[in-house]
């Protein structure tokens, strides 16, 4: 038997959380029904994860899978079942045109287990880490709702975005990470080459070496003091992230802190804001009632901080209170997802008006992230230009005092 974490719907959209052991994912999900709950969650032995699909992370699948081929496969999956081609024939149609080994055979094994009569969700978890706990939510959500192909449009939708985003900046960042090693071999060279050849010289002289190299030399003498110094360093930082992720209320505070940070902050809101949007305005569209589409969308948020507003304003709409009243103290949201929720509420329109929101936010991150990266090149030109010109400045310096030296 085997200790599994759920979390289900009940008949009047109250929400539920528990433990419970069964041989496998199907056998709890029947004493799930038994119950009568609509499970949406499912972790086997262990404490559920909100928030794994975080930005620039692997979120919805392991095994080293591209996320460029799990989103191409969901979408040809999702056309089928939109043209209403039975489940078990569409995953065997799409599963010959799979990229990649480990998602083909991902994929066989959920056809097969479809093929034993196992929902799709089930089928999904049961393939190990090559799908998340997150996508198979949204997947049990589109089933239990009715809107199987509209989910899984979603999900292929929302795995896409993102990797086109990080491709992105991916892509821009190429040229500033020539710019970084350039400027750090040349520096290297005049620190670790050129400073220590001048030093001798000047020290026979009996004169002082200027400021800016008898720095370069005492980098040079103790690079193995900074070196050590530089891994304590990333040993404690690294050693924070994994606390922070053990650790619900630190990681809170850490993410608390992104969020006010001036560049980025504004960038992460609307990221997460966009990816809430987008998820619970197309389950809502494709049937799921909008208090469990909320629950859902708030689980895929990655900031702990965020997630907890969300959740406070999720508890607040199951007490009665309207979903834009709620929804408006979530202080971390940008006020446009607030203003579009309002009016997606009174014109009972919430999921368009939602998914409509959710594009709004994503070109507005995108063209402040395209902002960002074009600033980045000219400014880390003149930053390395000035690094290595000063550099260069003081070794010429140096060098016309040692023609001095040798005129006299």
């Amino acid at each position: 038997m085997t200790d599994f974490r759920y979390a289900a719907y009940g008949p009047k959209g109250e929400e539920f959380h528990g433990t419970l052991s069964a041989a496998s994912p199907a056998e709890a999900e029947k004493r799930i029904a038994a119950m009568g709950l609509v499970a949406y969650s499912l972790s086997r032995g262990g404490v559920f994860r909100a928030g794994a699909f975080r930005f620039g992370e692997p979120a919805f699948f392991g095994r080293g899978i591209p996320r460029g081929a799990v989103a191409a496969w969901t979408a040809d999956l999702a056309a089928l079942l939109e043209a209403s081609v039975p489940l078990h024939d569409a995953l065997r149609t799409t599963a010959t045109a799979v990229d990649g080994r480990a998602l083909r055979e991902a994929v066989d094994g959920v056809a097969a287990a479809v093929s034993d009569g196992k929902s799709l969700a089930d089928a999904l978890a049961g393939a190990g880490d090559a799908f998340g706990p997150e996508y198979v939510s949204v997947a049990r959500a589109g089933e239990a709702a009715g809107g199987l192909g509209t989910a899984m449009r979603e999900l292929a939708d929302l795995v896409e975005r993102r990797e086109r985003f990080r491709a992105n900046v991916a892509s821009a960042l190429i040229y500033p990470g020539i710019l970084v090693a350039t400027g750090l071999a040349s520096t290297a060279t005049v620190v670790g080459l050129l400073a220590p050849a001048i030093e001798p010289v000047f020290a026979d002289a009996h004169r002082p070496m200027p400021l800016g190299l008898r720095f370069a030399v005492a980098v040079t003498d103790n690079w193995r003091e900074g070196a050590a110094l530089a891994g304590a360093v990333a040993t404690l930082s690294l050693s924070l992230v994994l606390s922070a992720r053990s650790d619900p209320p630190l990681r809170a505070k850490l993410d608390g802190w992104k969020l006010r940070t001036p560049f980025a902050g504004p960038l992460i809101a609307k990221l997460e804001a966009a990816k809430f949007a987008r998820t619970a305005g197309s389950l809502v569209s494709a049937g799921v009632p909008a208090l469990q589409a909320l629950s859902l969308a708030r689980d895929l948020l990655g900031n702990a901080a965020m997630a907890a507003e969300v959740h406070a304003a999720v508890e607040r709409t199951r007490d009665g209170e309207p979903i834009a009243r709620a929804f408006a103290r979530v202080r971390s949201f940008p006020p446009f997802l607030g203003r579009m929720l309002a009016i997606g509420e009174d014109a009972r329109r919430l999921g368009p008006t939602m998914t409509r929101a959710a594009g709004v936010l994503e070109r507005q991150a995108a063209d402040a992230t395209e902002r960002a990266l074009a600033i980045l090149t000219p400014a880390l030109t003149i930053v390395i230009a000035a690094m290595v010109g000063g550099l260069i400045f003081l070794t010429m310096t140096s060098i016309l005092d040692l023609n001095d030296l040798a005129t006299r």
